[in-house]
């Protein structure tokens, strides 16, 4: 998100400015720099509340973070009149590896200098794998969850249970991503909250992230 608002041709091209005055294509490119360098400062609460607009949905695939911006939420973030250019959403794409040593597994988060120092790269390893296994029973390249438990050489509990992570909330999904989760939500944590329940708000209530202000 960071990187985003830091990237001026990315901005002006996703948000039609272009033809706008000079001097107005820099105050949005300000007011973006300012949002970029507030978001590290900012309580958790408020920076959850800013992921909620503008954040549609977030998809694991392959090697592939993606996740789906509302345009216009981003415009009214940036002070840009809402109009018609500015419906629907753009993805920004996150690469990442998974490295696998057996049963355990390292997620390599590249790219995004944000995205390198804070998070816990347990606990993303522990949601992507969540949405690779529900991806699996989806396209049907595994069979059942005991398919999949023989190939990972784990517990067919244990699947069953991290399966519940394709469904989390997209707010918790970018925090987690991000390293602004609650300081108490670990990866031994989510492990002990699984299977996760279908409500956001309930989600959001267990993994501890109500309780922050902003």
């Amino acid at each position: 998100m960071i990187s985003l608002l830091q990237d001026r041709a990315r901005l002006i091209r996703e948000l039609g400015v272009a033809s706008m005055a000079p001097g107005s294509i820099n105050a949005i490119l300000s007011r973006g720099e300012k949002i970029a360098t507030e978001i590290s400062t900012m309580g958790m609460g408020h920076r959850r509340n800013l992921l909620l607009a503008i954040i549609e949905r977030i998809d694991l695939s392959p090697g592939r973070l993606r996740i789906q911006l509302v345009r216009n939420a981003i415009a009214t973030q940036l002070a840009i009149n809402s109009d018609e250019h500015l419906q629907g959403s753009f993805e920004i794409v996150v690469p990442f590896a998974l490295r696998r040593h057996g049963v355990e597994g390292k997620l390599i988060v590249r790219g995004d200098d944000e995205l390198q120092s804070g998070p816990d790269q347990k606990l993303i390893e522990i949601v992507a794998r969540g949405h690779d296994w529900f991806d699996r029973l989806a396209r049907g390249t595994a069979q059942s969850v005991n398919d999949i438990a023989q190939r990972e050489k784990v517990d067919a509990g244990d699947v069953s249970r991290l399966i519940s992570l394709a469904f989390i909330a997209p707010d918790i999904a970018a925090a987690v991503v991000e390293g602004s989760q609650p300081p108490e939500l670990t990866a031994n944590r989510l492990k002990q909250s699984l299977p996760l329940p279908m409500a956001w708000t309930e989600q959001r209530h267990l993994l501890g992230f109500t309780a922050v202000s902003a």
